[in-house]
């Protein structure tokens, strides 16, 4: 039997960020032929530089795939963003599925909400994860 004290620590897919890689690279590199080719630029541009972006994320996810790790204090979030929630902080958790992936949400207490780029330009009473 496992250990209750031990931490969870729940891993991001590698398989996924590799296919997320490839895809991105094939279409960032597809839009820069086509804009060397004349082709409409501006729109080839944007599209270069939007799956380069994506492309650039999922190589650090592959690098350092992203990790969710739960343990008696809170959870904690390491990605390309870390953050850490308290149980104290808590008041419940809630999952809504959105077509064939599902999303946890978080309802925090009154007060404790963290203030960061998701709470500052609106305080809501519960902010949205996807794990």
């Amino acid at each position: 039997m496992p250990d209750p004290s031990s931490p969870v620590v729940i891993c991001g897919d590698r398989g996924k960020s590799f296919k997320m890689l490839a895809m991105a690279g094939v279409l960032a590199t597809g839009s820069a032929f086509g804009v060397s080719a004349g082709k409409d630029a501006l729109v080839l541009l944007l599209g270069c530089l939007f799956f380069g972006f994506v492309a650039l994320q999922s190589l650090v996810a592959l690098i350092r795939p992203p990790k969710l790790v739960i343990d008696a204090e809170g959870l904690t979030w390491r990605g390309m963003r870390s953050w850490r929630v308290h149980w104290s902080d808590v008041e419940r958790f809630r999952l809504m599925a959105l077509r064939r992936s599902s999303t946890v949400l978080i309802d925090y207490r009154e007060g404790r909400v963290p203030i960061g780029a998701w709470t500052r330009f609106r305080q809501p009473k519960e902010a949205s994860t996807n794990f």
